[in-house]
């Protein structure tokens, strides 16, 4: 059975879309037990600025201001994950809203999932 199907579904739930000021980042929420390991090995701010790190794939709206003081802000940036890995670790105006979308989103998911297993049988879950 070819479950490639499946997978892109699971992907698809985690997708997300975050706008901070004119820019708008896209990515993947990681998956529930790497936040967990995250918060676990990581005590501070670092936190956040990793899961943004790791999340995102995307962005629309950056321009060269964004990246560089005295950037022409007329210049559009198309998104590069080397930029981006570049820029996240220092722009913490970007990290903290995505970070605070990413919790969100996990934990609704999760939400969703407890909710699922506790009104199923024994054994089972629910076919989404």
């Amino acid at each position: 059975m070819d479950n490639s199907d499946l997978i892109e579904k699971l992907k698809a739930s985690r997708k997300l879309e975050v706008k901070v000021g004119h820019i708008t980042f896209s990515g993947t929420c990681p998956r529930y037990s790497r936040l967990v390991k995250l918060f676990a090995t990581i005590k501070n701010d670092s936190v956040d600025a990793a899961m943004a790190e790791i999340s995102i794939d995307g962005w629309s709206g950056v321009t060269e201001a964004d990246v560089i003081n005295g950037g022409d802000v007329n210049v559009i940036v198309p998104f590069s994950l080397d930029l981006y890995q570049e820029l996240i670790l220092d722009r913490k105006d970007w990290w903290q809203p995505i970070s605070e979308a990413i919790v969100r989103s996990a934990e609704g998911r999760q939400i969703i999932k407890e909710e699922e297993i506790k009104n199923s049988e024994a054994g089972t879950t629910p076919k989404p």
